[in-house]
């Protein structure tokens, strides 16, 4: 059990290019809590449950600072009305463990409101102007909710094989889609960007010696 307290505090933000923009100030304050239940019936056998919520603040460059690349060809949109970004999480594990290694697999599930997502764009729309030479802008902005749950399936193996070789590997399958989006209500509906829907990884270890460690 336990929880966070977070004041934020964004003051006296500018912008100078050819002309002077000032921008008003934003406070926010938000509380965190966090829960977490574990059960072992045996030693060989875990089951937890953990629920949570979290925020992220926009940054300094999310809200105040355009910047263009050397050539010219995208610039970054600033924000100044972004709001933080509140998660609400829930996993549900289960865990068997062996004498050398464990098997664990997961349930999890995410709301995200005010979701903070960075895009591309081509110039010459309404979030992405005509600024010089530049072909594409990137900006951030808020998308209301976005719903994301899935399966992980992780194990962890020691003197694999040979005394020394450890491996550890993951597989995670998600589904994330966008719920609601007033500002582009077309992507309601969709996949959220830059949440993939399979993800696998494997690292095999190997301990030549207490001094010397090989990994793949």
């Amino acid at each position: 059990l336990g929880a966070r307290q977070e004041f934020w505090q964004a003051t006296d933000g500018l912008n100078q290019s050819a002309n002077v923009v000032n921008y008003p100030d934003q406070t926010a304050n938000k509380f965190s809590p966090k829960i977490s239940l574990s059960f072992e019936p045996q030693p060989a056998w875990g089951f937890r449950a953990a629920f949570g919520q979290a925020f992220r603040f926009p940054t300094v460059t999310e809200l105040y600072q355009q910047v263009t690349t050397t050539g010219g060809n995208t610039f970054a949109v600033n924000n100044p009305n972004l709001k933080p970004e509140e998660v609400l999480s829930a996993e549900l594990t289960g865990e068997r463990r062996f004498a050398s290694g464990l098997v664990r697999l997961s349930a999890f599930n995410e709301h995200r409101y005010d979701a903070l997502l960075s895009q591309t764009q081509t110039v010459n729309t309404a979030s992405c102007p005509i600024i010089g030479s530049a072909t594409q802008c990137t900006f951030t902005q808020n998308v209301d909710h976005i719903r994301t749950y899935g399966l992980e399936a992780a194990t962890e193996w020691k003197d694999v094989l040979n005394s020394g070789l450890d491996i550890h590997a993951n597989a995670t399958w998600t589904d994330a889609k966008v719920l609601q989006d007033e500002a582009a209500p077309s992507y309601v509906g969709k996949n959220a960007p830059r949440i993939p829907k399979q993800l696998y990884k494997a690292v095999a270890t190997y301990h030549v010696n207490d001094d010397f460690t090989v990994s793949v």
